[in-house]
């Protein structure tokens, strides 16, 4: 009895079959782990807001702040970085906010890295120091370990205490948060505020369109276009890799946690459900808008303020989630920051 065997046409119908089959189920393998990631990055982000509010718990409801824990200047940072005490403001940098957190085991380090990073730079730091950190002015008695970097560019410390820009050394940190400078430090504690955003993914940069502060809407910049009132180029528009977390090239999406300890899922960086009374707009109607969740907007009429986020019409109270590695200025009243976006 001859054996049946498939011809050729058949393989090649049954080829075309799986090939079918395939190119539905990718599309729906790739939105299935995305939605994974999503979901992970979620659950990280309520576990720093938790990590938040329990530091908070002891602390006279404040959230980590180096400056009213380490007024000596023993407790975190590096030799070459000993800060007056009139300056202690100084030290409310992100990588020490964070490091704070990691060092009294309220977070792993695994926890600050967010399972969607798009940028292979950001990695988590195995080689934490909770006991004695060598970039400690006095390890001793230290609070945080000074050699987690926060941002790109972060500076760390290095041999016999010095310190020194680390540029092409990995960040080990994914989250912004509020800015607690100026008239934004009082959101940095447990306010239990609903529409308060303490923590989430950072954000790109933004400017408002034709429309301007009345009617207009925020749009990405350019990869290299001017800060508002800046002297440089920062990164942090269109193209940038912070987009990719959880939006796409243009558009960004993103985990926030908020002070009541909740998190939404934001598609865009002014959610419809937060917003702020812009008092110098001049038609009352218009003057609640959405509010920029990545953006220093004045108070007053909604324009892009600049970095300097303690003294006069950039020293705002609206919500502002960033990362920076410095803090200059003559005074806690005159603050400007080095943000990081990318």
């Amino acid at each position: 009895m001859k054996k049946k065997a498939f011809t050729l046409i058949e393989l090649l119908v049954v080829i075309a079959i799986i090939a079918l089959l395939i190119g539905i189920l990718l599309p729906a393998l790739g939105k299935a782990r995305a939605s994974a990631r999503q979901l992970k990055d979620s659950t990280q982000v309520r576990g720093i807001v938790q990590a938040l509010v329990t530091f908070a718990g002891n602390n006279q409801d404040n959230y980590p702040l180096p400056s009213l824990l380490d007024k000596g200047g023993t407790g975190g940072q590096g030799a070459t970085l000993e800060i007056a005490v009139k300056d202690h403001y100084k030290k409310d940098l992100s990588r020490h906010i964070y490091s704070i957190l990691i060092f009294g085991g309220f977070v792993p380090t695994e926890m600050m890295v967010s399972p969607a990073e798009a940028n292979g730079n950001v990695q988590v730091k195995n080689d934490y120091k909770f006991s004695k950190p060598d970039g400690a002015k006095t390890p001793d008695q230290a609070l945080w370990d000074p050699a987690y970097r926060a941002t790109g560019g972060d500076i760390k410390p290095t041999g016999g205490g010095t310190i020194t820009e680390a540029v092409s050394d990995p960040t080990n940190n994914s989250y912004a948060h509020s800015v607690p400078v100026g008239k934004r430090k009082s959101k940095w504690s447990n306010t239990f505020t609903s529409t308060e955003a303490a923590i989430g993914n950072r954000g790109a940069q933004y400017k408002l369109d034709s429309g301007g502060a009345t009617d207009g809407n925020w749009v990405l910049t350019e990869t290299t276009e001017n800060y508002s009132g800046g002297s440089s180029s920062i990164q942090g528009g269109k193209g940038s890799q912070t987009l990719l977390i959880h939006g796409a090239r243009n558009t960004w999406e993103g985990n926030i946690g908020y002070n009541d300890n909740h998190v939404t899922f934001e598609t865009k960086p002014d959610p419809e459900g937060v917003t702020y009374t812009f008092t110098g707009i001049t038609d009352a109607k218009k003057r609640t808008k959405a509010d920029n969740l990545f953006i220093n907007e004045n108070d007053l009429d909604r324009t892009r303020s600049k970095f300097e986020l303690g003294t006069g019409v950039d020293d705002n109270s609206n919500n502002y989630l960033a990362l920076y590695k410095q803090i200059d200025g003559a005074s806690a009243s005159a603050a400007t920051i080095q943000a990081w976006m990318d």
